[in-house]
């Protein structure tokens, strides 16, 4: 009950936030607006992270595998954007892949790596669709999908350290109460 209470609260805050949209359509398409976008954008942060923490949760393989898939989905949406394949209800799957990944995190011992990666797919390409259809009038947009790549990288690998610290944490607790 505790983890409904807590997914569903998480998600009314992100639904009423506009802060969630983070792709103004922003032509700047340099290295350094590719590294900050995943920092500053509200909705990219937290799915970044979200990504990460689920991929330590399920442990084994998935430890690499669904970040490298993230990754490499989100690179083929970018792709896809710049050939100008954009749907309108793109923003709001953004969103709602926060939710859904939250809630996976809440219940991920009962999903399969198959759903999971399917999911996964799913939201990285319509980051990737995002990013790539508003870089698509640039000439040097692979400068800012180098920095937007290297910089949600980097983030997702902080969701999992930040796993790990947490249960180290808990680790070092119990046995701190079991002398």
């Amino acid at each position: 009950m505790k983890k409904w209470i807590t997914a569903l609260s998480g998600s009314a805050i992100l639904l009423g936030s506009n802060m969630a949209i983070a792709h103004p359509m922003d032509s700047s398409a340099s290295l350094l607006s590719g590294l900050s976008h995943p920092v500053t954008g509200l909705d990219h942060l937290i799915g970044i992270l979200l990504i990460g923490i689920l991929a330590w949760k399920i442990g084994a393989s998935s430890r690499w595998q669904l970040p490298l898939l993230f990754i490499s989905m989100m690179v083929c949406g970018f792709i896809a954007g710049q050939q100008g394949l954009y749907h309108a209800s793109a923003e709001l799957v953004i969103m709602a892949s926060l939710v859904v990944l939250g809630l996976m995190i809440a219940f991920s011992k009962r999903l399969s790596i198959g759903i999971t990666s399917l999911i996964v797919t799913l939201f990285a390409l319509q980051h990737g669709l995002a990013h790539g259809y508003e870089m698509a009038a640039t000439s040097i947009a692979w400068q800012y999908a180098l920095g937007f790549t290297l910089a949600t990288s980097l983030i997702m690998m902080s969701g999992a350290l930040l796993v790990m610290g947490i249960r180290q944490a808990r680790l070092s607790i119990a046995t701190r109460q079991t002398r």
